[in-house]
């Protein structure tokens, strides 16, 4: 597959999120009854009804560079939702106003919504190419 410009930003933008999510299914498996210490495992139905499920779902599809290297612009942008998603849940969850505060997840999610932008611009916002974007448009 052609790495664009755009591919290439968007994999780049993803590591510190798979971070993120990595560290918080470990404490999280620390704490609960994860059987697989946070990993998910596609064939145990504990994962898919677990409450974590969706992100341990996000790490397991996204953790590997070369998978990502694989993805069509479409996909890498539904990843980059989710983690949008969850990064300003983190920021809401901290009280913090990521316009202002200079964090690092502020930073991240500064960056993280003008490259989405970017990506929902440069498809015209094309609702068949990329069905869930156009709600998160914020500058």
């Amino acid at each position: 597959m052609l790495q664009t410009a755009m591919h290439k930003a968007i994999i780049a933008i993803l590591k510190f999120p798979r971070v993120q999510i990595s560290q918080n299914l470990r404490v999280d498996a620390e704490l609960g009854d994860c059987r697989h210490a946070g990993y998910f495992n596609p064939d145990d139905e504990h994962c898919t009804l677990c409450e974590a499920g969706g992100e341990c779902l996000w790490v397991y599809q996204n953790e590997e560079e070369s998978v990502l290297q694989q993805r069509s612009l479409q996909e890498l942008g539904r990843a980059l939702e989710f983690a949008i998603a969850y990064v300003d849940s983190k920021v809401s969850r901290a009280g913090h106003n990521f316009k202002n505060c200079r964090c690092e997840l502020c930073d991240w999610l500064r960056d993280a919504n003008r490259l989405f932008v970017q990506l929902v611009e440069k498809t015209d916002g094309n609702k068949t190419l990329l069905p869930s974007f156009g709600s998160r448009q914020s500058s």
